[in-house]
């Protein structure tokens, strides 16, 4: 899969998902733009990248992604520094506890601004230079929390299904342009975030827990979902669009009740 030539976004780049994408499109030859709201991260990201690939066209663009003004801007300069916009993969999220009752607005509207319409924007502003170039590819990163839901995530859940959901519409919108659109929908991965919400119970326990409710009995790697991520974007997968892909280990694949054993 090779990007020489051709110029790369990925959102939320700075760490888990997001980095292991970057990192796999600057080994793949693209120029890479490294977006993140955490500018000592996103500089500390394309060091990394740099000496980790060897590839020196690596940019860090500190961006709001529910920021319409910033992210117009974003597209500008990324669009100025290569001449070009190819793959754009939006990884940008946040979480937050809550149900409908317990959820406060302003959280709500942090997540669902954040994680849906920040993905509307940066098809906003970036389509029209990747349509100007001839084309491209978009790659939303969704969940499978999109298709079924654990309590106390509705505003998260509802990003997801949105996100899918726009995947569809997007894919219809600008198919004759030359752009294809699609989602993944992982199941659960092994980043900074989940290490971090595993260790308000048991820690190790709960990761590897978390990791058997798969049936391929494992939790999954940030490079799992960069290099499906990745492949969407390549010529490889130039009849894909409006699909909606899980890579979950089978999650969703398994009834939560079992037959008893003979």
């Amino acid at each position: 899969m090779s990007f020489a030539g051709k110029t790369a976004i990925v959102t939320g780049g700075a760490s888990g998902i997001g980095l292991e994408t970057v990192q796999l499109f600057a080994e793949q030859g693209a120029s890479v733009a490294l977006i993140d709201s955490n500018e000592e991260a996103i500089n500390e990201a394309v060091e990394a990248t740099v000496a980790k690939t060897g590839n020196k066209n690596i940019i860090a663009v500190q961006t709001d992604v529910a920021n319409s003004m910033q992210v117009a801007v974003m597209a500008e300069q990324v669009h100025a520094a290569f001449g070009r916009i190819d793959c754009l993969v939006n990884s940008a999220a946040i979480r937050a506890s809550g149900n409908a009752m317990t959820l406060e607005e302003h959280i709500w509207d942090q997540v669902i601004n954040v994680n849906l319409k920040g993905m509307f924007l940066t098809a906003k502003y970036c389509l029209p230079k990747m349509i100007e170039g001839g084309g491209g590819a978009i790659v939303h990163i969704s969940s499978v929390q999109a298709f079924a839901s654990q309590k106390n995530v509705v505003a998260y859940t509802t990003s997801k299904g949105g996100i899918n959901a726009l995947t569809r519409a997007m894919a219809i919108d600008h198919a004759e342009a030359g752009v294809r659109v699609n989602a993944v929908c992982p199941g659960t991965i092994y980043t900074p975030a989940l290490v971090k919400s595993a260790s308000r119970f048991d820690g190790d326990e709960t990761l590897k827990a978390w990791g058997e409710d798969h049936p391929i009995g494992r939790l999954g790697e940030s490079r799992e979902i960069a290099e499906f991520a990745v492949f969407l974007c390549s010529e490889k997968a130039s009849f894909a669009t409006g699909g909606v892909h899980t890579v979950d280990g089978g999650l969703l694949a398994k009834l939560p009740c079992e037959l008893p054993e003979k």
